[in-house]
């Protein structure tokens, strides 16, 4: 049974080389409690560049918070990718040092590509415990309107203030609003940050990693809190790609009855 999260911070790998890879230094994640780590393959990375496309010839190496040895030595990325272990995630559970963490690479189609890398935490600031057993799952869509930059979520009063436990995401051709649906195609190519404030509570998350349906487990969350009105959508690949703008990305919320 996978424990409960409440942030999420996406982190991109560049594999400039065969061999080592080592992961960048992410002030979001220093010091925090990782509770799990995904691997996704993405069409397109948050910005220019291209995303792996397999994880044959990729080794994961995971430094403890000293930074002077490794927990996890040599483990094949494979582990951590969502759609081979079908969301039977490997815990984590401890403090870690990522820029002392690195990718060992022995596959050349790697190299001059990214792996897109999710860092499930505890962020105990933006979430709560339970307060009832009693939940309500509501629906909200998010409008495509630029296939580049920042798509908001919508001015959402009925969720406002509300804690939430899980988020889901599907892929109707039809909306309940009659809006053209993305396909799971191009779900490969958006990423969406849900927003506290000025905090990202799930920076940059992968979209695909919200459609749960088929899993053997999922995640959920630690009753987390975000204003829609500082949220948002983006398609990925650094304004290369067209087809998105007017179509819309259904979700599913499952929050408190508070």
């Amino acid at each position: 049974m996978q424990t409960k999260v409440s942030g999420a911070k996406t982190v991109i790998v560049p594999i400039t080389g065969l061999g080592k890879n080592y992961f960048p230094f992410v002030e979001y994640l220093k010091d925090r409690y990782i509770k799990y780590v995904d691997c996704i393959l993405m069409s397109t990375l948050p910005g220019a560049g291209d995303a792996i496309t397999t994880t044959t010839g990729a080794f994961v190496n995971l430094a403890i918070q000293a930074g002077n040895t490794y927990f996890v030595s040599g483990e094949p990325l494979d582990r951590y990718d969502i759609e081979q272990n079908l969301g039977v995630r490997k815990p984590i559970n401890r403090k870690m040092s990522l820029q002392n963490s690195f990718i060992n690479v022995t596959n050349s189609a790697l190299v001059g590509k990214s792996v897109v890398l999710v860092f499930w935490y505890d962020l105990p600031e933006y979430s709560q415990r339970n307060r009832t057993t009693e939940t309500i799952v509501d629906s909200f869509e998010v409008s495509l309107v630029q296939n580049s930059g920042r798509n908001q979520f919508p001015d959402n009063r009925t969720m406002v203030g509300k804690r939430f436990r899980n988020l889901y995401l599907t892929y109707p051709t039809t909306t309940p609003t009659y809006a053209d649906g993305i396909t799971d195609v191009q779900a490969k190519n958006i990423y969406v940050t849900f927003q506290k404030g000025n905090y990202c509570v799930l920076d940059q998350l992968p979209l695909p990693l919200l459609y749960q349906i088929g899993l053997l487990e999922g995640l959920s969350f630690a009753n987390i809190v975000f204003d829609f009105t500082y949220s948002f959508a983006f398609v990925g690949g650094g304004g290369t790609l067209t087809g998105y703008a007017g179509k819309s990305i259904f979700l599913n919320a499952v929050y408190e009855n508070q």
